[in-house]
């Protein structure tokens, strides 16, 4: 299923592979189609909040969470949704029916992760201001300043203009260079999923080749032993010294000969 937009309700992670342990998961619920801002210090969850909502839109991204157990409703224009997500699992169901959600290809998520001042300048005026807005807290500074009688502060000299241009260049050039990372780090998780199957199956080819060699020693083992069970019971009582034995027997003979013939001489 293609729904033609999308809305958050509720965003549960249980558990986000080193992230978040199970059993220190959190719940954001009473989301709405508004502008929602989820802050915090550092080590807080925003960043794994942004990614268990990428997951739930393309499951293949929870590979970066994982071992990820994900639940997120989500209402659209034609029906309300819940997927969920558990150790590589995915669950979609449309009002209640099991279906697959279709939100296009995962190399579009970016347009959909924007940083502050890209939301800041965004072409929605009014958009814009409630970013703005909220990202002071939910206080409306513009109309404070007018209640309260503030003077603009002056006009911005020529200089400080073109010191901000080149600040917002290089916040730019900045944002290239981090979306270049996220785009290696993707390939990173990619390449670090395959090497694990590699190994993964190296050792499973080892197994193999044990096994094989295992299987040869028993056939070898079981070849020797109708062997052994072909020879005559008698040559199994030999010890070893019978022809030592033979040789004295020989030499005992022709001695014997020797004398009866010296005697056979005497006579």
């Amino acid at each position: 299923m293609s729904p033609s937009s999308l809305r958050f309700a509720r965003l549960a992670v249980q558990r986000a592979g080193d992230r978040i342990p199970r059993g220190h998961g959190f719940e954001l619920t009473g989301l709405t189609g508004g502008v929602t801002v989820v802050h915090g210090p550092n080590g807080s969850g925003k960043s794994t909040t942004a990614l268990a909502l990428q997951a739930a839109l393309w499951p293949e991204l929870a590979a970066e969470l994982a071992p990820a157990e994900i639940d997120a409703d989500l209402t659209g224009d034609d029906g309300s949704y819940r997927v969920r997500l558990d150790a590589g699992r995915v669950e979609v169901l449309e009002d209640g029916v099991a279906t697959v959600l279709s939100v296009g290809p995962v190399e579009q998520r970016r347009r959909y992760r924007l940083a502050l001042d890209e939301l800041l300048i965004e072409e929605d005026r009014a958009f814009a201001a409630a970013i703005a807005r909220e990202s002071q807290g939910g206080y409306d500074l513009a109309g404070a300043v007018a209640r309260l009688g503030f003077v603009r502060a002056p006009r911005t000299p020529r200089s400080a203009r073109q010191e901000l241009g080149a600040a917002r260049k290089a916040v730019a050039a900045a944002h290239d260079r981090q979306r270049a990372l996220l785009d290696r780090e993707d390939r990173l998780v990619g390449w670090r999923r395959d090497l694990e199957e590699a190994r993964a199956a190296e050792a499973e080819v080892a197994v193999l080749h044990a096994a094989i060699e295992a299987a040869e020693a028993f056939g070898e083992l079981e070849r020797l032993r109708t062997r052994l069970g072909a020879y005559d019971p008698l040559a199994l009582r030999l010890t070893g010294g019978e022809r030592d034995e033979l040789q004295g027997l020989d030499d005992r003979i022709a001695e014997l000969e020797r004398k009866g013939a010296a005697a056979r001489d005497d006579a």
